[in-house]
This record gives structure tokens, C-alpha cells and sequence, in this order.
């Protein structure tokens, strides 16, 4: 071998060295913080959570255990005096839905290591906020679940669309995945919230209502 070669080479690859270094730091500082941000669009798994959450409480709501008693009143009425995430860990702790904890999280949201009950579920693991106050008969259109991504000032069901909070996982300023007392679930990106909110919402046959805190 050259003797002249041996530098050479070890340069080569001290160059290959730095340049995989530098790479890996530019990696980190352009993924890593779009990776924390909240996501433009809801995954396809999310949806379908909301709107099993939906269905349990709505389909909860109408049917009667043997001795004509509820366990729960679904919806909730609206001086429900909970949480969102106390009154889904009771949905699951009731048998209305059977999950486990990290069903309620996803998309930015940590998802409970556990199973509901047992002291992991807490609303740091919950994306979703509640709405008390309807009924089953209400308009299959009224929102009944909503992801948590919204001003918190938002405190109970109207025309106005919820300001979106662009900080807040799952979905920051992006939009909502909202799912209805008719079961049905979808993502409302902000411009489908500023022309559809005032479609789901039913002024002349809303009830009060409020919208559970996390």
C-alpha cells in the first residue's frame, strides 16, 4: 500500500464523518419541531374514535338496563358537575364503551399507558371535550364531541365558530374533528368551521348547554 494513501483515507473518511454529523443536526432541528407541532389533518383513527364516543353516549342514552335504571344520564346534562375526561373514564368504567385509556389520546395528545380507572387517564392522555345539555331527540347535527384544540373561553354551543387554539394538540389552529348526536364524525379544517359551524349548530331548537372542561 501507498504510504501516501493512509492519510488520505482517513481523511475521507473524517470528512464522511462530519458531513453525517452536520446532517443529523439539520434533521433534528427541521423535523423535530414540525414533529411537535399539531397536525394540519386528523388521522383516519381519530375520526372513528369520536365517533365511537359519540355512538356509546347517544346509543347509551336510549337504551333501558332490566330494572328500568340508568347507570348514567346521556348525554350528560349540563350541570353535570365533571370533567370531560371524569365523564369518559366513567362511559368506559360503566360499560358503554370498552376501551382501553389510550383510546382517548393520539395525534400529538400522550395516550395513557393503562387501562381507564386505574389511575393513568388523566386530561394531560384525553383529546376530546364533552358537550352537556342535549338530548337524543336534539338535531343529529349539534356537535356532541369536539377535539380539544379550541379556545377554552368557549364554554358552551352557539353560532359562533370556536376560535382555534394554534398552540394545542391534536390539531392546533388547523381545525376540529367534531362528531354529532347522529353519530357522524369528520375533521372541520378552519375555513369548513367558518362556513359549516353555523349549519351544525340549530339555534331554534337548542337547549342550554355546556361544554365539559378537560
Amino acid at each position: 500500500m501507498d504510504t501516501n494513501g493512509t492519510p488520505l483515507k482517513l481523511m475521507e473518511v473524517g470528512v464522511i464523518l462530519l458531513l453525517a454529523f452536520l446532517l443529523a443536526i439539520f434533521v433534528t432541528v427541521a423535523v423535530g419541531p414540525l414533529h411537535s407541532r399539531p397536525r394540519a389533518r386528523a388521522p383516519t383513527q381519530m375520526i372513528a374514535n369520536a365517533r365511537s364516543i359519540a355512538q356509546a353516549i347517544v346509543s347509551g342514552g336510549i337504551s333501558l338496563y332490566p330494572d328500568g335504571q340508568r347507570v348514567m344520564d346521556l348525554p350528560p346534562p349540563v350541570d353535570y358537575p365533571g370533567s370531560s375526561t371524569e365523564f369518559l373514564a366513567a362511559l368506559v368504567t360503566n360499560g358503554y364503551l370498552t376501551v382501553r385509556a389510550g383510546f382517548f389520546g393520539g395525534a400529538g395528545v400522550p395516550m395513557a399507558p393503562g387501562q381507564v380507572g386505574d389511575g393513568t387517564f388523566t386530561s394531560a392522555h384525553n383529546a376530546w371535550r364533552i358537550v352537556a345539555g342535549l338530548i337524543i331527540e336534539d338535531p343529529v347535527t349539534q356537535p356532541l364531541v369536539i377535539s380539544r384544540n379550541f379556545d377554552s373561553a368557549y364554554t358552551n354551543l352557539s353560532a359562533r365558530v370556536p376560535a382555534l387554539d394554534r398552540d394545542k394538540h391534536p390539531f392546533g389552529g388547523h381545525g376540529l374533528v367534531v362528531a354529532t348526536v347522529g353519530g357522524s364524525a369528520r375533521f372541520f379544517s378552519a375555513k369548513d368551521l367558518a362556513s359549516e359551524w353555523p349549519q351544525l349548530y340549530d339555534p331554534a331548537t337548542i337547549r342550554p348547554t355546556r361544554i365539559l372542561p378537560e
